[in-house]
């Protein structure tokens, strides 16, 4: 895709074209176009810049390339291999002067960002009460946030892994998966009532014959009984 387009001075343009012939006039216009797409020089075969002004037999680029340097509206050369480079001094300018605009604003938008961070941990560390951490957007701006990885899941040594897959498998196949988080509490729960006297394994067995999401504590003393209120709930559905 192009760009967008450049400034045409029209006092520049009738001044520098004065003394041109028709055929260079409209052969400069094109190859403004062309030295604009090109941030102000273009450097081709001598029959590159015949096939892109069509010259025809009457003039030839040649001609046009003499009357430019005549009246010093472009810098021309040719090279030994036959090469013809164009430079427009004042696209070469304009084009220089927005990139070091676009450098000095980027720079600008930087030094705002590290300025606001320095001064909100200068507050923080005249004034404790206030919160020491920067901002998390100015941290990401800066590439100084870095999100911690999360807990990978391990299996306790009291869970036996054939007991714990299948429990797995059950909560796949009823379109439940368990997440790292869910494994972990559920084996907080486990570890829990196994600190209560109760095996782990018959629990997680339980609840994979009965198609339960999660483990409950049996009653009392009795493994694989569950309290009432338990009962309750799961005849409700929850």
């Amino acid at each position: 895709m192009g760009k967008a387009g450049f400034f045409f001075y029209t006092g520049d343009w009738l001044k520098d074209t004065k003394a041109l012939s028709l055929e260079a006039k409209g052969a400069w216009i094109d190859l403004l176009c062309a030295l604009y797409e090109c941030d102000g020089t273009v450097t081709w075969p001598l029959h590159a810049f015949e096939t892109y002004l069509s010259t025809g037999s009457k003039y030839s680029i040649s001609q046009i390339f003499e009357e430019y340097r005549k009246v010093h509206i472009c810098y021309v050369s040719q090279h030994s291999n036959g090469d013809v480079t164009l430079m427009s001094r004042r696209i070469t300018r304009e084009v220089k002067a927005k990139k070091n605009d676009r450098l000095r604003q980027s720079k600008s938008r930087r030094h705002r960002k590290v300025t606001a961070l320095s001064r909100k941990n200068r507050a923080s560390l005249l004034n404790p009460s206030l919160n020491p951490s920067p901002s998390l957007n100015l941290l990401k701006e800066e590439g100084l946030y870095h999100k911690p990885p999360p807990v990978a899941f391990e299996l306790p040594p009291f869970i036996e892994k054939k007991v714990w897959d299948a429990f797995v498998e059950m909560r796949n196949k009823e379109r439940h998966p368990l997440t790292d988080h869910a494994k972990n509490v559920i084996c907080q729960k486990l570890d829990a009532f196994r600190a209560a006297g109760h095996d782990p394994n018959k629990i997680l067995n339980n609840s994979i014959v009965n198609n339960w999401r999660d483990v409950y504590e049996p009653k009392g003393g009795t493994e694989g009984e569950l309290s009432p209120e338990i009962q309750k709930i799961l005849k409700r559905g929850l």
